[in-house]
């Protein structure tokens, strides 16, 4: 009893570390959104306008002095140039409003004008002597449309934007939200499995601890909960100016929530003015997805700053998404525990996975189901293929198909591991007939989920199946309407030979892999390149010696390496003779591979510094416990990398992505 009450303290004290990690998470994360929304504080604002005015332009009113009466139904009050920040704004009345009204915000981004999407609606009391209204965009121009029909009649006194005095209201707020998280978070950490509370007999004083599986658990929940905290913050602060092609790409959810259907490549409200196409024509099934989040955040909150940020939690749970995977994989790819959370950390903080978890993307959603095909494999392999795993990946491959081109590499790859991992499993008996079962079952899964999707086009697209005839010829008929459709001329087509583009290519699809941002326009330090490609770099040459010496598992490596070279050469041959785009999301399904290779090289370091320590271990320490040798080095080695990685995203979270993305 002694000896399980002291393992108990020890575990506890584990125990109340990660509980403070976690309030310090939740506290950082509040002080960071408060000032986030407040650095607005002072800025210059539009005041006393009585009209006529050089700030204002009133449109639709009939103004006596304080008194405007809606003539036309649609009026509005026109705001000059702002080209800033709009955190808030403030109408103050001249007397309290006699009857409920409705005051749209309208405001005009770099990428988009006047719409619905680009809109803020408060339905204001009747009483009411002020409202305030949370914009929070970089906008060029905004308009305020008081009033829906004609007749209505309110007394205005003056209009502020960015009011400083609406600063202690958005405090009290904040600390409200951070009150509510740390009792969430409270619940959270007491349900989790495996929280033990005894009485010592000893002391007689009440101890709480986790068994040593159970804090793992704790430990990768937390890891979660850290990485949802940074994904969040940045989707709900990531300007659309800065997602690239999520202004045309948001068109599908947001039309499938105003119709409540499946929309059609052509859809001339989804049809872009730039390309003559929609993504409409591309598998969606994250806008089906963000649809469905629009839908139930839309109960509690319809606005489009609440649905937007429904829109991109897709994105959120795709980076979790990942992670968890990545936690699950461990055990069968790894013999230390920490590999398997440097895996974790190693993809969760990777700073353009952070980048593509904050808006919404086929890419992370892509990387996701590759993450969960692989999963399946190795884990299917392990358990000698049971149902349950079969379903697991058939599913993951239905959700690879309706997401991304990029990634079908994996899909091939899955049928050949499948195959060959029977074929060579001693326990199945009579091969044939078992291969024959779990290949039927995963077609007819695969087929019910993401077969209607290509019948579908198919019937829609004169037989076109994948959509991509029937996207070009879409941009072509637009231009042929007279419409000016950007034409991408290919470097093949401008007569340049493959081996002229493949060193710039190359830089740029793998510095983009790492971390660029905005539009390709905001890339990190040269310096955390050199660091991030070195820590990759080392790994995966060690990787590469162990492989040829040892012949570690050769059907699952040769199956990474294709999934590695399969993006890239379809990325790199769409780039030579389609259009050149050479950016590191297009290849986003080459990571798991990059990634595991890094990992398993410095494991093979690790076990070959151990081994040559050894021989001369009697010169050097008096340890008398051989086995404390290699977990030693191993641990060492992994907490360092860890650390390295968490301090080189830290970096540039806060120079770069906190500092130059998000205002």
């Amino acid at each position: 009893m002694v000896k399980k009450i002291k393992a108990s303290f020890s575990e506890n004290k584990l125990f109340i570390h990660a509980a403070l990690l976690l309030l310090g998470a939740i506290l950082a994360w509040n002080i960071i959104g408060v000032l986030g929304q407040l650095r607005w504080w002072g800025s210059a604002s539009l005041k006393d306008f009585d009209f006529p005015s050089s700030n204002l332009s009133i449109s639709g009113y009939d103004v006596q002095n304080n008194r405007y009466t809606n003539t036309v139904g649609d009026a509005n009050i026109e705001f000059g140039n702002i080209d800033g920040y709009v955190g808030n704004i403030r109408f103050v009345f001249a007397q309290p409003l006699e009857q409920e009204i409705e005051i749209s915000i309208y405001y005009a981004e770099s990428t988009h004008g006047y719409s619905e999407k680009n809109k803020v609606t408060q339905i204001v009391a009747a009483q009411s002597t002020e409202a305030i209204i949370e914009v929070g965009f970089n906008v060029t121009t905004c308009r305020a449309d008081i009033g829906t029909t004609a007749g209505e009649i309110f007394y205005l006194d003056k209009i502020i934007v960015n009011d400083s005095s609406y600063k202690y209201l958005l405090v009290l707020k904040q600390l409200k939200n951070m009150i509510w998280e740390i009792l969430l978070a409270s619940v959270l950490v007491i349900a989790i499995r495996g929280i033990k509370i005894e009485k010592s007999i000893e002391t007689g004083k009440w101890v709480v601890y986790l068994k040593d599986s159970d804090v793992e658990i704790a430990k990768k929940i937390l890891l979660i909960f850290v990485l949802f905290v940074v994904y969040f913050n940045v989707a709900a602060n990531l300007p659309i100016d800065m997602a690239p092609d999520e202004y045309m790409r948001d068109d599908v959810p947001f039309w499938m929530y105003e119709h409540n259907a499946l929309p059609i490549g052509n859809e001339p409200e989804l049809l872009n003015n730039v390309w003559g196409f929609s993504y409409a024509f591309m598998p969606y099934l994250p806008s089906i997805i963000a649809y469905m989040f629009m839908k139930m955040f839309s109960i509690v909150n319809a606005s489009t700053e609440a649905l937007q940020l429904a829109m991109r939690s897709v994105s959120i749970f795709s980076g979790l998404g990942c992670v968890f995977f990545s936690l699950k994989l461990g055990r069968y790819l790894f013999k230390n525990k920490l590999a398997t959370y440097l895996l974790a950390i190693s993809i969760g903080f990777l700073p353009q996975i952070v980048f593509l978890s904050g808006y919404l993307n086929n890419d992370i959603f892509s990387l996701m189901t590759c993450m969960a095909i692989l999963y399946y494999l190795v884990s299917g392999r392990a358990e000698h293929w049971p149902i349950q795993k079969c379903v697991g990946l058939a599913v993951s491959i239905s959700a690879c198909l309706l997401t991304y081109y990029f990634a079908y590499g994996w899909i091939i790859i899955s049928i050949l591991f499948c195959i060959d991992s029977c074929l060579r499993d001693n326990s199945i008996l009579d091969k044939k007939s078992f291969i024959i079962k779990r290949i039927l079952l995963v077609a007819v899964i695969v087929f019910i989920l993401a077969g209607w999707y290509f019948i579908r086009n198919a019937m829609i697209y004169d037989g076109d199946f994948l959509g991509i005839k029937a996207s070009r010829e879409c941009a072509e008929a637009y231009a042929a309407a007279g419409h000016d459709v950007y034409i991408s001329v290919s470097p093949r087509d401008q007569g340049l030979d493959l081996s002229t583009i493949l060193f710039p290519w190359f830089l740029s699809t793998f510095n983009s892999l790492i971390g660029v941002f905005g539009y390709m326009n905001i890339p990190m330090q040269q310096y955390m390149y050199y660091l991030y490609y070195s820590i990759i770099l080392i790994g995966i040459i060690s990787y590469a010696f162990w492989l040829i010496k040892c012949r570690r598992d050769k059907l699952l490596s040769i199956s990474l390496i294709v999934t590695f070279i399969c993006p890239i050469v379809f990325s790199l041959f769409q780039s030579y003779t389609m259009g050149y785009q050479a950016q590191g999301r297009y290849i986003i399904s080459a990571l798991p591979a990059i990634m595991i290779f890094m990992i398993q090289g410095y494991e093979g370091l690790f076990c070959f510094y151990h081994a040559h320590f050894k021989k001369y271990k009697s010169g050097i320490t008096k340890l008398q416990d051989s086995n404390i040798e290699e977990p030693f080095f191993a641990t060492s080695g992994y907490i360092c990398l860890i650390l390295v990685w968490i301090f080189a995203f830290i970096h540039v979270y806060i120079s770069i992505i906190h500092g130059q993305l998000i205002p």
